[in-house]
């Protein structure tokens, strides 16, 4: 009997140690990545205790109205340019019923630069961690008599500074939780669709139009980042003490020449520096800038960095400082 008890109790501390030894960190935020912990660093504080979308949400565009009725053919655009075509059963309610009349008003929210997805807390990274090349991104919401109503099928167009070449397709987006930034996935066949370069639809604007998008809420126009090359997710934000966490603190990278924008989500208590997810894959030789808001005591500070590139190892050692809202809206104006 005391051998088959010591026996036990030896299995136990074993698998115990087993599990302690082989422990990872959870990201609540993309419950999909797992890190080992690095013991240089120490691990990665992923608790938000505060709502980075509540802390900055006076950042926010302010969405633009339009209405429209339901049941028939008409084609709106909004102030940036973004055109909705909506046919006969372009709109249904909450039960799937497609709806033949009435008065739907849609909130618009345009994003087409920089700045405005990093004021909306948006990005144009996947699920799986890989940057797209944005042609623009908008959030819609469609309402009658102050009901959500969805989407059956109509059309987007998305307008650009230039016509082009380049092939795109339609994702559609989704926050995991209250507090995550947007994240992508690509339209299934049938609903949206590629389009292969721009086409113009009026005399002014070249722009990318899928014909047949099936839902609100984020919309992008995006086409997965193809450079060839090696990768990296070893990028380093340096902050000037412990008051600039993951509880005050959104820090992100800018990628210029493809249009994108991603967010650093891991926050290391140790070195008081932020860092990207070790899912990412970002292109070695990118062009990069560094973008830090952050808001405590309710005041608001900001900084960045602009013409870098992306290395292995980089690390940059953020300086923030005291804005004025206004501020900080011109700021990401110019980005």
């Amino acid at each position: 009997m005391k051998r088959t008890h010591f026996l036990f109790v030896c299995s136990t501390v074993f698998v115990l140690l087993t599990v302690i030894a082989c422990q990872k960190t959870y990201n609540k935020d993309n419950p999909s990545v797992q890190t080992p912990v690095n013991p240089a660093t120490g691990p990665p504080n992923l608790t938000t205790k505060v709502s980075l979308n509540a802390l900055f949400k006076d950042l926010r565009s302010t969405p633009e109205t339009q209405c429209v009725t339901a049941g028939i053919d008409q084609t709106v655009v909004f102030n940036k340019g973004t055109r909705l075509t909506f046919y006969p059963n372009s709109f249904k309610d909450a039960a799937g019923n497609i709806l033949t009349s009435g008065e739907v008003c849609l909130e618009m929210v345009e994003m087409y630069k920089p700045g405005d997805m990093i004021a909306n807390r948006a990005s144009t990274v996947t699920k799986e961690g890989d940057l797209l090349i944005s042609g623009g991104q908008v959030h819609i919401k469609a309402t009658m008599n102050g009901k959500e109503v969805f989407a059956n099928k109509y059309g987007i167009a998305f307008p650009q500074p230039a016509a082009s070449t380049q092939p795109m397709d339609l994702y559609y987006g989704d926050r995991s939780n209250s507090d995550s930034v947007v994240s992508w996935s690509i339209a299934p066949p049938g609903n949206g669709g590629t389009t292969t370069g721009t086409t113009p639809v009026d005399s002014l604007v070249s722009a990318y139009h899928f014909d047949s998008a099936t839902r609100f809420s984020f919309i992008n126009c995006d086409r997965l980042n193809s450079i060839p090359g090696d990768r990296t997710n070893n990028i380093r934000i340096l902050m000037p003490d412990g008051s600039f966490d993951k509880n005050t603190t959104d820090v992100l990278f800018v990628f210029p020449t493809i249009n994108t924008v991603t967010h650093a989500y891991y926050y290391y208590i140790k070195t008081k520096s932020f860092a990207v997810a070790p899912a990412y894959k970002i292109p070695l030789g990118l062009e990069i800038s560094v973008v830090v808001i952050a808001k405590k005591d309710d005041n608001y500070y900001y900084y960045d960095q602009k013409g870098l590139t992306v290395s292995d190892g980089l690390s940059i050692a953020a300086s923030p400082t005291k804005m004025s809202l206004d501020e900080i809206k011109a700021k990401l104006a110019e980005l």
